[in-house]
């Protein structure tokens, strides 16, 4: 079978997302992919930032990891468990756990801070403050993960963390 693979482009980012139904097969084929990828930036005058550059095996949870090493010119690509592609962090068994973490951090700072200015503004100032900061981030990529079992706690934040201590919202 042939090995398929999609380079996929957007501003000065470059990730490519290769598949293979054979394991080996495609072990053995990575490094041609790459080498290939390499001639490609290095005819339209691009170079790889190897220490921005990171290698991510996608598998399902049962099955094993490779020991997978790509590297170019004597650099090796490190392997990481998780990646964050267009501002949403997926991991290698394509879970949102570690992106809801990242995300729950962010907007429990947001939900602390507005908690500590609401005295001192207008309920349509807060309203502004919300949707600029907390929904925003809270809706980025939801299409993408909103239903897996981890946004719950988003969720359950956006409803605890935006309301007056009488019940009512910001």
């Amino acid at each position: 079978m042939r090995v398929k693979w999609t380079p996929i482009l957007f501003a000065d980012d470059t990730s490519v997302l290769i598949s293979h139904s054979n394991p080996s097969d495609f072990k053995n084929k990575i490094q041609s992919i790459f080498t290939n990828l390499n001639e490609w930036f290095k005819n339209n005058l691009l170079l790889l930032n190897f220490s921005k550059a990171k290698f991510v095996h996608f598998t399902t949870r049962n099955t094993n990891q490779m020991e997978i090493i790509t590297d170019h010119d004597n650099r090796t690509i490190p392997i990481c468990s998780y990646i964050k592609f267009l501002g949403i962090t997926v991991d290698r068994a394509l879970s949102r756990r570690h992106h809801v973490d990242l995300v729950r951090k962010k907007l429990s700072t947001i939900c602390y801070l507005t908690r500590n200015i609401k005295p001192h503004l207008s309920s349509g100032i807060l309203k502004m403050i919300y949707h600029s900061f907390f929904h925003s981030i809270m809706s980025y990529g939801i299409i993408f993960g909103g239903n897996s079992p981890h946004s719950s706690e988003i969720f359950k934040l956006q409803k605890t963390g935006n309301q007056n201590k009488d019940g009512t919202w910001i």
